[in-house]
């Protein structure tokens, strides 16, 4: 029973520490992309479950595109670093890989690959995936901001239905708080119970498919 529970703990705090994992990727890329002259208006809305985990407007575009980003799992044991399996994504979605020491970078989109798990080498000089990989960041970058006006546009209709009625939900909050001049927050955040923050107290919403 002990060797169980403490199983589960150790368990809770892998997933709490690859949320933070996770959440620190997203927010790296969009500062990044913050920087690209023609791109404006980026946006991170991970949090929110959309299959889309940044988005942003390309310079006289008026609707949001949008890219997934996946943390570089890598693994000393053989050398590589891995993606999982992303067969939900639409097949024009940017998929950005991105080591945790920001020195490995990958980026391709959603139909070109869609394995279970894809494995990129970046320790042999040529793979069947050496298009896809960069260890340089300024060659990443111009890539990078080269496939982002390919890239899939954001649809609030595609959430799923649960996830737009809390997004629509906490949208009307804010409207709320905006109305009685009280300040708003997103708590942007994977998996947490804080919803967002008002007048700097912490709010848990709940949201209801009924008028």
């Amino acid at each position: 029973l002990e060797k169980r529970k403490l199983a589960l703990e150790n368990q809770k705090i892998t997933a709490i520490n690859n949320t933070k994992i996770g959440d620190e990727t997203e927010q790296w890329l969009c500062d990044i992309i913050q920087t690209l002259v023609s791109i404006n208006s980026v946006k991170r809305i991970g949090y929110i479950r959309s299959e889309l985990d940044v988005i942003y407007k390309v310079n006289n575009e008026d609707k949001y595109r949008g890219v997934q980003v996946k943390t570089l799992q890598y693994s000393k044991r053989s050398n590589v670093y891995s993606i999982s399996s992303h067969t939900e994504y639409s097949d024009d979605t940017l998929i950005v890989g991105i080591s945790k020491k920001r020195d490995k970078f990958v980026l391709y989109f959603s139909e070109e690959l869609q394995n279970m798990g894809i494995r990129f080498s970046f320790g042999k000089r040529k793979t069947k995936y050496s298009q896809y990989m960069f260890t340089d960041l300024s060659r990443f970058l111009i890539k990078l901001e080269e496939l982002l006006p390919k890239s899939s546009f954001y649809d609030i209709n595609k959430l799923q239905r649960d996830v737009k009625t809390e997004h629509e939900s906490m949208e009307r909050l804010k409207n709320k708080c905006i109305d009685n001049e009280l300040t708003f927050e997103y708590f942007e955040t994977h998996a947490s119970r804080i919803d967002c923050i008002i007048n700097n107290y912490n709010v848990q919403c709940k949201a209801s498919s009924r008028k």
